[in-house]
């Protein structure tokens, strides 16, 4: 990674340039990490006006289940919560210069989020940023399907705010408990607001018997619960939902145009 952060509270990381480069086929070769241990966390951290560029997963909260990085010495402890965060004013973008031929890219997802915080007081918050060219994975990283921002496993209490996603082969994907990790909530008590998804490209093919994967702006599971998506604006993109929606996944005065 090019910086990560464990246990850090109240600082500011401001202003500044993160590039990628080089990249390693099935290896992450991330960006910016915040994550926390059992013991203290990371609090009340500012990213603000950053231009992360060309990175595999650009920016991302950090999460290891305690019993993983006791039984593995390579492992760091990543397990505590991560709140109150504000990233605000930044620029995520993959560009055409790690574009391969086919459509994929040397890069993963734009925003990787792994973990949060465990109440809502302690909300973290994603404003006014923007998403720029994510595309799936060739080449670099260990796998993604393009979308900018994915939520899995830990990634609860977060919330969004005035973001613009552009020019990204999917927008969010919420990920249940995985079965790696049956400790975890899976993504939840997410709430987005005022978004814009613009000119979203289909570029893998569908499977049979699959939900679809590129060309959406959600995609979800019928296990993720607790997520609100109010007023979005969606043009170019094939599909507004791929993957049975819970009784908890809320959409709220959405405009789709295809």
């Amino acid at each position: 990674a090019v910086l990560r952060a464990l246990d850090v509270s109240g600082n500011y990381f401001q202003s500044s340039m993160f590039e990628g480069a080089f990249y390693i086929d099935r290896k992450d070769t991330g960006g910016f990490q915040i994550s926390g241990t059992l013991e203290l966390g990371s609090y009340g951290n500012r990213v603000i006006d950053n231009h992360f560029l060309n990175l595999t997963d650009s920016f991302s909260f950090g999460k290891t289940e305690r019993k993983n990085y006791q039984d593995k010495p390579q492992d760091s402890d990543q397990s505590g919560y991560v709140c109150s965060t504000l990233v605000m004013g930044n620029h995520f973008e993959i560009d055409s210069t790690i574009y391969n031929g086919d459509g994929t890219a040397k890069a993963e997802n734009l925003i990787d989020l792994k973990n949060g915080c465990d109440t809502k007081e302690g909300e973290n918050l994603f404003t006014i940023n923007r998403y720029q060219g994510s595309r799936p994975t060739a080449g670099g990283g260990t796998g993604s399907t393009g979308e900018a921002i994915v939520l899995q496993r830990a990634a609860q209490h977060i919330r969004f705010e005035k973001e613009v996603i552009y020019n990204c082969a999917a927008g969010f994907t919420f990920q249940p408990t995985n079965k790696n990790y049956p400790n975890e909530p899976g993504a939840g008590n997410i709430k987005i607001e005022d978004l814009v998804i613009a000119k979203t490209p289909y570029i893998v093919k569908d499977v049979a018997g699959k939900d679809p994967v590129n060309g959406v702006a959600f995609r979800t599971h019928p296990k993720v619960k607790n997520v609100t998506i109010e007023n979005a604006l969606i043009l170019d993109t094939r599909l507004l939902v791929s993957g049975k929606m819970s009784e908890t996944f809320n959409l709220k005065y959405i405009e789709w145009r295809y």
